[in-house]
């Protein structure tokens, strides 16, 4: 691991970064910090866990973690973390519920050019107008769907492990449901109720996410979209640039 930047500031800092290079495999055990935090990772593929969420960050995400959300990350791949603390009277603004969000070009940059500073220390008129900025775009990035919520319900936890293990296999949801001991139906709800998403919607991210892993350790497409499921190249690659907002050769690419 290879720490890059954390300056203390003399003044009044409103924003606090950290730049670290993890290689492929690292965990960083559960904490919590008493700033909120931008996890944002500009190379490679973290996973961020809170709770029985899990997020999967690719170089077009970044997670929001509000102040004393507990949290762990995981590295998929070799992966350049940048992370912003904000203090909490100016992160109020931004919301107190952890999820992902789209990184817009413009957003990018202004953590890599907040990164490079170091802070933004509010004694500083041009930081702390770039800190305004800064602000405003993170309150203003659309949520993107990579949480994926693992159920409670003991049979349904026993589907999602199974989706989670082979990821690649062809078997129905009604032949999962019942090998979980459950009907579809009930098996639907549960899952609708206790992740937010359809048991099919589920095992799509969840699939997704594990093509993303491999894409990042650097498999090619068609080896991705056959280990998660798909048959159609074509498919997996409509369904991944829907999810991930670039394709995954693109994707591929940039890990």
């Amino acid at each position: 691991m290879a720490k890059k930047r954390q300056q203390t500031p003399t003044g009044d800092p409103s924003v606090r970064s950290l730049e670290l290079v993890y290689s492929q495999g690292t965990t960083i055990d559960a904490h919590e910090h008493r700033w909120a935090q931008l996890i944002y990772a500009s190379d490679g593929l973290l996973q961020v866990v809170a709770g029985r969420s899990s997020w999967l960050v690719p170089p077009t995400r970044a997670v929001w973690a509000p102040a004393g959300v507990t949290h762990e990350l995981r590295t998929l791949a070799r992966t350049r973390l940048r992370t912003l603390y904000l203090r909490s009277r100016i992160a109020r603004r931004i919301g107190a519920r952890a999820r992902v969000l789209s990184v817009e070009p413009l957003l990018r940059e202004l953590v890599l050019h907040t990164v490079a500073l170091g802070v933004l220390d509010d004694a500083d008129p041009e930081q702390r107008r770039l800190r305004a900025v800064l602000v405003d775009r993170i309150a203003r990035s659309a949520e993107a769907p990579l949480r994926l919520d693992w159920p409670s319900d003991a049979r349904a936890a026993r589907a999602a492990q199974r989706v989670v293990e082979r990821p690649g296999e062809g078997a129905s949801a009604a032949e999962i449901a019942r090998g979980a001991s459950m009907s579809l139906r009930t098996m639907e709800r549960v899952f609708s109720a206790e992740t937010g998403l359809s048991f099919g919607r589920w095992r799509r991210q969840a699939r997704l996410m594990e093509a993303a892993r491999l894409l990042g350790e650097g498999a090619d497409v068609a080896s991705a979209a056959r280990a998660s499921g798909y048959r159609s190249v074509s498919t997996f690659i409509g369904a991944f640039r829907d999810l991930f907002g670039v394709t995954p050769g693109d994707y591929g690419r940039a890990s």
